[in-house]
């Protein structure tokens, strides 16, 4: 039987070119740690029988294992499931087809199909984060029994075309439950199941022959900035919206008067990149990040102008900033606005926040505006008209 296994992965191999995603598992080796390697609450999880078993704790939780699968279009995914129950809101089988985490137990996005709930049906749903939609409600009643044992195809065109299909008695004879249109998401790198279970079905979950083939979504959308921070003057923190190629990032990054990172650091996922530089940031001066060419895993180009502000409010004492001026009769205007106004001025050789700083006559106050005072810099306080 193993000959025949890798003999099987040889041809795959021959036959995969990047767009083409496929993936089978059996478990006739008796395993789920390779070929494909599946990850996620491995020890909960067991090969009986030639089929992957819950066999969690006896009390209530959630297990989830998950495998890497980027197939999202084109697609097809088929998989039988036994529940040793009657399925409910508290215990049923999720089937992730698409999953942009690895972990399922938190928020992604994605789709799955959902054996069990209240209604005792099988439905795909589509996820966003932590929020479920139904998208194909499936027939109600149609795993009401003391054993569901039954086989789920579903289908996804290159339009977004999803189609459900169950086979209850697993004799080959397939009934729709239902189509749908949806592309709200449109990348997978997982596919994954979990299990919901309460004490007395920790063990009673069972799972097999699963078969996905597909392709993957072009993406043609080059990656966004999400973030800028400054953690300290000399380092600035930069997050995408997707994971980027770290190659050439040194020489994509510039920021004017301060010229390219010295030193690189990516975090794990190539989400956030940490530059270091040479010349340090001087407090509260505001400048600009020129990023040139930064690339995500498809090839997509980001370039961008983001302002970076390196701020660390100091404390004000008496007198740092002081009132300059008083323009308090603007009629005749004499080359000035018909406004009256206050003049601020900062003394002291560190930047200020404005913000909720209150200007008062004694009988009236007005609360300023958010804004940064530098050293040796005016602001002039006025009415918002």
């Amino acid at each position: 039987m193993r000959q025949k296994k890798i003999l099987l992965a040889v041809v795959m191999l021959c036959a995969w070119w990047p767009s083409l995603a496929q993936f089978t598992d059996s478990f006739q080796d008796g395993d789920f740690l390779s070929s494909p390697t599946w990850y996620g609450d491995d020890s909960r999880f067991v090969i009986s029988g030639e089929r992957l078993r819950l066999q969690a704790p006896p009390q209530a939780g959630v297990s989830s294992l998950a495998t890497a699968s980027v197939a999202a279009q084109e697609a097809s995914w088929s998989f039988a499931v036994q529940l040793d129950f009657t399925p409910s809101s508290t215990n049923y089988a999720k089937v992730y087809l698409v999953s942009d985490q690895k972990s399922l137990a938190g928020a992604l996005n994605g789709y799955f199909v959902k054996i069990g709930n209240t209604t005792r049906e099988v439905s795909l749903y589509r996820q966003t984060g932590t929020t479920e939609l139904e998208v194909i409600d499936g027939l109600d009643d149609r795993v009401n029994q003391a054993i569901v044992n039954l086989v789920v195809r579903v289908t996804r065109s290159a339009g977004g075309k999803w189609e459900l299909f169950i086979d209850p008695n697993r004799l080959g004879i397939y009934h729709k439950e239902g189509e749908t249109t949806d592309v709200v998401h449109s990348v997978s790198s997982w596919f994954g199941v979990q299990c919901v279970y309460t004490s007395t079905r920790s063990d009673k979950f069972w799972f097999d022959d699963f078969s996905v083939t597909g392709t993957r979504v072009p993406d043609t959308t080059p990656p966004e900035i999400v973030s800028i921070e400054t953690p300290d003057a000399s380092q600035v923190r930069v997050r995408f919206s997707e994971p980027i190629n770290p190659s050439g990032i040194a020489d994509a990054l510039h920021i004017e008067g301060i010229g390219k990172p010295e030193r690189v650091q990516w975090s794990i996922d190539s989400l956030v990149v940490d530059v270091e530089f040479s010349n340090s940031l001087v407090n509260g001066k505001e400048y600009v990040l020129t990023i040139s060419g930064v690339a995500d895993r498809s090839g997509n180009r980001l370039f961008a102008t983001r302002h970076v502000l390196y701020f660390k409010p100091g404390k004000p004492s008496s007198k740092s900033v002081v009132i300059t001026e008083i323009f308090s009769d603007p009629s005749p205007q004499v080359g000035l606005p018909a406004a009256e106004y206050v003049e601020l001025y900062n003394r002291a050789d560190e930047p200020f926040d404005l913000c909720h700083w209150v200007l008062t006559d004694g009988s009236s106050a007005g609360v300023l505006a958010c804004a940064i005072l530098r050293p040796r810099e005016y602001i002039v306080l006025t009415s918002s008209g």
